[in-house]
């Protein structure tokens, strides 16, 4: 019965995340690596603290990002409750990228981004200022490279200059 069990959760498994691929249209993608961690129980959400962790990692990511002079001019006009649904979004982005049970609710890259000529240099500001909040959470280095490459296919839709 126990054998049962434990094909019947791993079937599971394989079908949610088989699934879960198609987040693709979102501009991020959950990698084989995140899919053989959920399946151990030591996922990449687990490992970045849950949604508590992330939203941590979030919260310092923005406040990064708002210092930033290289691109914080793309977030300076937005008023204080775009900024809430932006930091609610980029929680849930993270959260379902690395194997959370969270709902990613918002656009997809290409229509979000679309005319805002973002630059590969914009981009790599926006990363190093995740990496800066990733750091400055305890996250572990594999933990980090392994987001890191989960939400790197973004960078195709939303450079557009």
């Amino acid at each position: 019965m126990v054998d049962q069990l434990v094909v019947r959760r791993r079937s599971i498994l394989l079908a949610a995340a088989g699934a879960s691929a198609a987040l693709g249209v979102f501009g991020f993608a959950r990698t084989r690596e995140i899919h053989a961690q959920q399946l151990t129980g030591n996922s990449l959400y687990d490992q970045l603290g849950g949604l508590a962790g992330i939203s941590g990692v979030m919260n310092d990511f923005i406040t990064n990002v708002a210092g930033d002079e290289r691109i914080n001019a793309y977030f300076a006009d937005l008023p204080a409750l775009r900024i809430a649904r932006l930091k609610e979004l980029l929680i849930q982005q993270v959260a379902n990228a690395s194997g959370g049970p969270v709902e990613y609710t918002g656009g997809d890259m290409k229509s979000v981004h679309a005319g805002m000529g973002i630059t590969m240099q914009d981009f790599n500001a926006l990363v190093e200022d995740l990496v800066a909040a990733l750091d400055g959470n305890g996250v572990s280095p594999a933990a980090k490279r392994m987001l890191l490459g989960a939400l790197a296919p973004m960078a195709s839709d939303i450079v557009t200059a």
